[in-house]
């Protein structure tokens, strides 16, 4: 009988060897691809290891160059600080310069006027003799190539190839003697943010083409040179030079300012905070407050009428210049004439201008003794403080510097209300107000103004310590009486006003102020007084 279960045992095992090698066969092709796969990322990570490597033995040499470096900067600020000797100094920086980046030769010149004056050389082991010819050699700024000019215009490191150096020196007698240069790098020397002079490497061999890192490096050794060039004999040679170029070129802006400030007072430019004409632009302005004197010759017309026209002028400047002094000691600035007007201004305190007007009416009582004129001279002198607008105005070709304000055309208009009133010195309310002592002046309120057109009403006084002893007791003596005149005059009570006014003119018959209201009294009693009357006396603009 056969055994069926031996038999089943062996198919089993045939069974189990059959699925193996089918499992096999499937998924060798799987194990394959992984294989492959991973035998690429074994090669990329072995390929990075090496980049890395390389990389960190680059920054290894770059660190080392860079210690190197920074040992070669310190070493070179001890020389500096230790030497004035910059002789010294620079064969130590160019010794490193050609021996770091393999350069043939090392320069150093100073800027002159129109020239680049060498002044020391180095080269590599003293190879080349032939430098000696050109000690103290003189390469125009400007010169054909453009070279220096281009390094001064852009302030950095440049380099130049294949330079044929008997062309660039063939004006030179030594010129065709100097080799043909493969590189040259121009390093400016900077002292006090001005270029005085260049550092200049040469190649003559092998053509070298400089990195940004590496300029930088070079900058700084021209960093090293400029203080060793602040600190050495040489730099002083020069700096004395430079220096009385400047002291005459400073005595001549001087000489021009005060020609100029003739023309623009230098109290304008420092308000507009310039420091000379040469800064003021159109447009300039400021605004302050500030007090205006105007001044102006009683009958001015009349006299020139009898003067020839080179009379007119000599009589003119010679009572300006006794007028500007006056004004310029009192703190005061004169801001322009006008035929024989004079505009000025005060910046600070008012009371300067009232002191100012009260001396220019001694002056005048002077000069009128010393001319002994058969028409004696008289001035009247108007006063206002106010806001005001200091600028320029014109165009690009022609402008000029003035005031614009109400304030400046009140003043005026209070300048001519002394011939009107037969005063000499006019002030407004605004200008009183600041006196710091009134009682230290003698004065009268005279009255009560508004400009055509404005809404605002100034009170007016004349100060009488510019007139004569004489004619300021007669007004002093009368002052009660005419200020209670006004009084009743603004009540609209014109029969007693009058009789104030009347009292006061049998003392002073040469009050015309009293003549002026009595006038107002009479043509108010006689025709009543309009609707719209407030008591003030309007001021016409023209």
């Amino acid at each position: 009988m056969k055994d069926d279960s031996k038999y089943n045992l062996f198919q089993k095992e045939d069974d189990i060897l059959k699925n193996a090698k089918s499992f096999t066969s499937n998924n060798v092709e799987v194990w394959q691809s992984e294989f492959k796969k991973l035998s690429n990322e074994y090669r990329a990570l072995l390929k990075q290891s090496k980049t890395i490597v390389r990389i960190s033995d680059n920054l290894e040499n770059r660190l080392n160059r860079t210690l190197n470096d920074l040992n070669n900067i310190n070493e070179i600020s001890k020389q500096i600080s230790l030497s004035l000797d910059f002789d010294t100094v620079f064969q130590s920086i160019a010794k490193y310069l050609t021996e770091s980046y393999q350069f043939s030769i090392c320069l150093f010149g100073i800027l002159s006027k129109d020239f680049l004056k060498i002044e020391k050389s180095y080269s590599v082991g003293n190879k080349w003799k032939f430098l000696a010819k050109y000690s103290s050699y003189e390469y125009p700024i400007q010169d054909n190539r453009g070279l220096i000019e281009e390094s001064i215009n852009k302030n950095q490191v440049i380099e130049f190839y294949d330079l044929k150096m008997s062309e660039v020196l063939s004006q030179y007698k030594n010129g065709k003697d100097f080799p043909d240069v493969k590189t040259v790098a121009l390093i400016p020397i900077n002292v006090n943010k001005k270029i005085i002079g260049f550092i200049v490497l040469m190649s003559i061999e092998k053509k070298i083409k400089l990195k940004v890192k590496e300029k930088k490096g070079i900058e700084q050794f021209a960093n090293h040179i400029a203080v060793a060039v602040k600190n050495s004999k040489l730099f002083e040679i020069e700096e004395k030079k430079r220096l009385l170029i400047i002291e005459k070129h400073n005595k001549i802006l001087k000489v021009l300012n005060k020609a100029y400030s003739r023309f623009v007072p230098k109290e304008f430019l420092q308000f507009l905070g310039k420091r000379n004409i040469n800064e003021i632009k159109l447009g300039d302005q400021i605004e302050k407050r500030m007090t205006i004197l105007f001044s102006d010759i009683r009958s001015f017309a009349t006299l020139s009428e009898n003067m020839t026209p080179q009379d007119n002028f000599n009589f003119l400047n010679t009572y300006l210049k006794r007028m500007g002094p006056i004004i310029r000691n009192g703190n005061g600035f004169i801001d322009k004439y006008i035929g024989d007007a004079i505009m000025a201004i005060f910046p600070e305190n008012p009371e300067n201008a009232i002191k100012v007007a009260i001396n220019m009416q001694k002056e005048i009582e002077r000069y009128n003794k010393e001319e002994d004129a058969l028409d004696p001279l008289s001035i009247g002198i108007g006063i206002h403080t106010g806001n005001l607008m200091l600028g320029t105005i014109g165009e690009e070709e022609r402008m000029e510097t003035t005031v614009i304000s109400d304030s400046v055309n009140l003043a005026s208009r209070i300048e001519a209300l002394t011939k009107m009133y037969g005063a000499s010195i006019l002030i407004s309310e605004s200008s009183f107000i600041h006196i710091e002592d009134p009682a230290s002046y003698k004065y009268r309120f005279l009255d009560i103004v508004k400009v055509k057109g404005k809404n605002n009403h100034v009170s007016i006084f004349e100060i009488l310590n510019g007139l004569t002893a004489e004619e300021q007791d007669l007004k002093m003596n009368t002052k009660d009486d005419f200020e209670m005149g006004i009084i009743n005059f603004r009540s609209k009570k014109f029969e007693e006003a009058k009789k104030l006014f009347i009292k006061v003119s049998d003392v002073n018959q040469k009050d015309k102020a009293v003549e002026i209201y009595l006038k107002r009294c009479n043509f108010f009693i006689e025709y009543g007084v309009p609707d719209d009357w407030d008591g003030s006396f309007i001021l016409n603009t023209t």
